[in-house]
């Protein structure tokens, strides 16, 4: 199988999110605040919405 451009466009934005991802949930586990925490949370609720919109449907 083949990459075009945009596969290689979407696995390299797919990655940005999950190293997002990452930094978040990193951060999330060290924040206290409430307040910060919610906003956190929302933050990784997008990162989830964002990663689902790149990956290809599965049959």
């Amino acid at each position: 199988m083949t990459a075009t451009p945009a596969s290689d466009a979407a696995a390299t934005e797919l990655a940005a999110l999950e190293r997002k991802t990452e930094e978040h949930r990193a951060w999330l586990a060290r924040e206290t605040c409430p307040h910060t925490r919610r906003i956190i949370r929302d933050e990784l609720a997008a990162l989830r919405r964002a990663k689902a919109d790149l990956r290809p449907d599965n049959p």
